[in-house]
């Protein structure tokens, strides 16, 4: 564990308008408290073995079990794929109930005409 000193600063102004009457104040705070010493001598920069793969499961042939932000990613891809599909279904049967109600319409429009006779039968 390390000591490290922070620095806080403390600002407040007050401002009444014409009259004058202005506070300004400056409150310098130091406080020291305790934490984890960086292994690569920063505390800003990420540790050295933080984002390297993890390789201990390489020699065995099986796969490392999955993090939880990979199990989330896999999840919404997962959900994504299914609302898609979902989606292309629904333009599908759309397009199939409009072809059928285009075929309906024009045999009702069809059945309403009257039928045409021959020119000069039975005048």
């Amino acid at each position: 564990r390390v000591l490290v000193p922070f620095i806080f600063l403390y600002l407040e102004i007050i401002d009444f308008g014409p009259s004058g009457i202005s506070v300004f104040h400056v409150k310098i705070i130091f406080k020291k408290f305790f934490c984890r010493k960086p292994t690569n001598g920063h505390w800003a920069k990420a540790d050295q073995f933080l984002e390297s793969p993890d390789w201990s499961y390489a020699g065995g042939g099986q796969p490392s079990p999955m993090n939880t932000a990979e199990r989330k990613r896999l999840l919404m891809q997962k959900n994504l794929a299914r609302r898609i599909i979902q989606s292309l279904n629904e333009v599908h049967q759309a397009k199939e109930a409009y072809a059928k109600l285009t075929v309906k319409k024009r045999q009702e429009e069809l059945d309403r005409l009257p039928t045409f006779r021959q020119k000069g039968h039975k005048i």
